[in-house]
C-alpha cells in the first residue's frame, strides 16, 4: 500500500511539472470546443491565434452553420466580413433578433448562394431587400418571415407595423400576392402574432380557407390590443379542417372573439388537442367549459376500453379533477394535484410552522426541473402592450396567500433551476426566502418577480439586495413592483451580477437615480438591454436614456435603452419602436412555459 501512494505521488508530482499547450489536444477535441465560440469570434479573431486553429477554423462543420442570434457583441463590419470570407460555405444562417444590423448588411446575404436554411426575423427589411433575397438565393429551403418557399413546413409572423406604416402594403403583396396555394401544401405549423395587421392575416386565412394544408396540425393566432372582426373565411378554414381526413389539430389558439361553440365544436369532434387555449374567449353567450364538458366529446378523452360501469367512474373523477382544477390551481404552474398543507388566513399571511411542507411534493417530483412560474390568477402585469397601463392592483386569488417566504426558501433546493417566475404572491412577506432560494440555484439565468407582499410598500427591498449578491449566472432580470426605488443601494448590489444582459423594471409611483443608473450601465458591461418604465418627469427619462446611448452605444451595437413614464399616453407607441425579441422575452410579462406547452388554458 506504501509503494502505491509513493508511486501516486510521484506521478502526481511530474504532471504538475509538464506542460500542455493547446497544440496537444487532438484535433476532435478542438474542434467540440471551437463549436461554442461564436461564428464572428471564431473566424476573425480566433483564425489568428496560431496556424493549427487558423486551420481548425477552416473546417467545413464551423463554416457551414453560421448562428448570430443573441451575439449582442456582434457590430455591421464583423458580419459583412465574416459573410464574404464564409459565403461560399454557409448553408445555415440566423440571424432573427440582430435588429441593429444595418440594412446594408443584411444585403451582403446575397452572397450566401449555397443557403438552405435562413432567418431574418426583426432584421431591417423592406419589400424590395426581401425580393432581393428571395430572387438571390435559389436553394432556401426554410425562411423566417416569407411563405414562399415549396418545401416549408413551419411558418411564424411576429410583425409589428401598424396599418399606417407606407411599407405595409408593399409588404402584404409580396408575402401573399405572390404566394399561391401550392407553396402551403407541406405547412404543418402555422402561428400569427401580428398587431394592427389584420388585413395580413386575413389574407392568409383566405388561402387556407379554399384549401387547407392536409398535414397542418398547429394553428397558434394571437392579436394584442383590440381585435378585429372574426374573417370570413374562419369558418371556412374550420370546416375545410373538419372535413379532411385523418387531420387532428395538436395546437390551437384563436384571438378572443374569433372562438366561439361552432368552432370549437368542430375541433373537440376530431379529438382534443394537446394545446388548447380558450383563455379570456369573449363570444356572447359562449362558455367554454360548457363545450369541453358535453358528452359528446368526454368519451374522447378516456381510453375506449372500459366497461360502461368504468366510464362513469372515470366521468365523476374527472368532472371533480376539472372543477378542482379551475377553481383552486393555477394551471401554467402544471402541477394540478398541489394542495397546500395547512391553512392560511387570507390577507394577513399568517403561517403555520409546517407551511414550508406545502412545496414538498412539487420538489420531490420535479428534481431536474429547469424552468418554473408560479404567478397567482388572475394577475395583469401594469405594462401595456397597445392598450393604457393599468392603475389599478389586480385582487390576490386566496391561493396564492399560501405561498411564501418559506416556499421560496424551499425552492432552492431545484438545484438545475435555470429560469423563474414568481407573479402575484402577497404571502411573501420579508422576502427572505429568495435569499435561500438564489444560494441554493447557483445556475439561475433568468428570474422575473412582480408585485410579491404588499402592494402598497415594497417591504422586501433588503432580501432583495442580499439575494442579488448571490446571482452571479444572472443573465436576464425584470422586476415589476409598485414604489420601487432604483437607488444607488439598488444599484450597486446589481452590479454584482457582472454577466448580466437585459434588465426591466416597470414601476407606478417608483423612481430612479439617473446617476446610479448610469454607474450600473458603466460597471456591467455585457449589459445589452436597459428597458425602465417608472414615474419622474418626461424630461428627467429622456435626459437619462440619451446619455446612456451615448455614452455605451459605440462599445455596445446591439444595445438598446428605453426610459419611459409607465403612465404616459405615448407609452404604446414607444412600445412599437422597441425590438421585438427584448418585447417579447422580457419587457412584457406573460407566460413562458405554456407558449410551446402542451396543457390546456382556461
Amino acid at each position: 500500500m506504501d509503494n502505491q501512494i509513493e508511486t501516486a505521488l510521484y506521478c502526481s508530482d511530474s504532471i504538475s511539472h509538464t506542460s500542455v499547450t493547446i497544440s496537444d489536444f487532438s484535433d476532435e477535441i478542438l474542434l467540440n470546443i471551437l463549436r461554442f465560440i461564436p461564428s464572428h469570434d471564431l473566424m476573425l479573431n480566433v483564425s489568428q491565434v496560431c496556424r493549427k486553429l487558423q486551420t481548425l477554423c477552416l473546417d467545413k462543420s464551423l463554416r457551414a452553420h453560421v448562428h448570430l442570434h443573441k451575439e449582442y457583441t456582434t457590430n455591421d463590419d464583423a458580419v459583412k466580413q465574416l459573410l464574404k470570407n464564409l459565403s461560399g460555405d454557409i448553408q445555415t444562417l440566423n440571424l432573427s433578433g440582430c435588429y441593429w444590423l444595418a440594412g446594408s448588411t443584411v444585403d451582403q446575404v446575397t452572397r450566401c448562394k449555397a443557403l438552405v436554411s435562413l432567418d431574418l426575423s426583426a432584421c431591417r427589411l423592406t419589400s424590395v431587400r426581401l425580393s432581393l433575397l428571395l430572387t438571390s438565393l435559389s436553394t432556401l429551403t426554410a425562411i423566417g418571415l416569407v411563405p414562399c418557399c415549396s418545401a416549408l413546413h413551419r411558418l411564424h409572423l411576429y410583425l409589428e407595423a401598424s396599418e399606417g406604416w407606407r411599407e405595409a402594403g408593399g409588404c402584404t403583396q409580396l408575402m401573399v400576392g405572390q404566394s399561391s396555394m401550392p407553396h402551403y401544401q407541406n405547412l404543418h405549423w402555422f402561428s400569427a402574432r401580428l398587431a394592427q395587421v389584420c388585413t395580413l392575416l386575413a389574407l392568409y386565412l383566405a388561402v387556407f380557407g379554399m384549401r387547407v394544408p392536409e398535414g397542418l396540425t398547429g394553428l397558434v393566432l394571437s392579436v394584442p390590443g383590440p381585435v378585429p372582426p372574426r374573417p370570413v373565411a374562419m369558418m371556412a378554414l374550420m370546416e375545410s379542417m373538419a372535413s379532411t381526413v385523418g387531420n387532428t389539430l395538436s395546437a390551437l389558439q384563436l384571438p378572443c372573439t374569433w372562438l366561439d361553440g361552432a368552432i370549437l365544436g368542430r375541433v373537440l369532434a376530431h379529438g382534443c388537442p394537446s394545446y388548447l387555449n380558450v383563455s379570456r374567449c369573449s363570444s356572447p353567450g359562449f362558455n367554454p367549459l360548457h363545450a369541453l364538458l358535453k358528452e359528446s366529446q368526454l368519451p374522447r378523452l378516456w381510453p375506449r376500453t372500459l366497461s360502461p360501469r368504468a366510464v362513469g367512474k372515470v366521468r365523476r373523477r374527472w368532472m371533480q379533477r376539472v372543477s378542482k382544477h379551475l377553481l383552486n390551481v393555477n394551471s401554467r404552474i402544471g402541477v394540478p394535484t398541489y394542495r397546500p398543507t395547512t391553512e392560511v388566513t387570507v390577507g394577513q399571511g399568517e403561517e403555520r410552522e409546517d407551511r414550508g411542507l406545502s412545496i414538498q411534493p412539487l420538489l420531490q417530483g420535479c428534481l431536474h426541473l429547469v424552468e418554473l412560474e408560479l404567478i397567482g390568477a388572475g394577475f395583469s402585469s401594469a405594462m401595456p402592450r397597445n392598450e393604457p397601463a393599468i392603475r389599478k392592483n389586480p385582487t390576490a386569488c386566496p391561493w396564492s396567500y399560501n405561498v411564501g417566504d418559506g416556499e421560496l426558501a424551499a425552492l432552492g433546493g431545484m438545484k438545475f433551476l435555470r429560469k423563474l417566475t414568481l407573479a402575484h404572491l402577497p404571502g411573501v412577506l420579508r422576502g427572505t426566502g429568495l435569499i435561500e432560494l438564489v444560494q441554493g440555484c447557483k445556475d439561475l439565468r433568468l428570474l422575473s418577480l412582480a408585485n410579491l407582499g404588499s402592494l402598497k410598500t415594497m417591504n422586501y427591498t433588503q432580501a432583495l439586495l442580499e439575494a442579488l449578491s448571490y446571482c452571479t449566472q444572472l443573465r436576464d432580470l425584470r422586476l415589476e413592483q409598485p414604489y420601487f426605488n432604483a437607488n444607488t443601494t439598488f444599484c450597486e448590489a446589481l452590479s454584482q451580477c457582472h454577466h448580466l444582459r437585459r434588465l426591466c423594471l416597470v414601476s407606478r409611483h417608483g423612481t430612479f437615480q439617473p446617476a446610479a443608473v448610469a454607474a450600473f450601465m458603466q460597471s456591467c458591461t455585457e449589459v445589452t438591454m436597459c428597458h425602465t418604465f417608472m414615474g419622474g418627469t418626461l424630461t428627467a427619462c429622456k435626459t437619462l436614456q440619451k446619455t446612456l446611448l451615448d455614452s455605451f452605444s459605440i462599445s455596445r451595437p446591439a444595445l438598446s435603452v428605453v426610459i419611459y413614464l409607465l403612465l404616459h399616453e405615448d407609452l404604446t407607441q414607444v412600445i412599437r419602436g422597441m425590438p421585438l425579441c427584448h418585447l417579447d422575452e422580457i419587457t412584457l410579462f406573460k407566460s413562458r412555459v405554456t407558449e410551446d406547452g402542451s396543457t390546456v388554458i382556461l
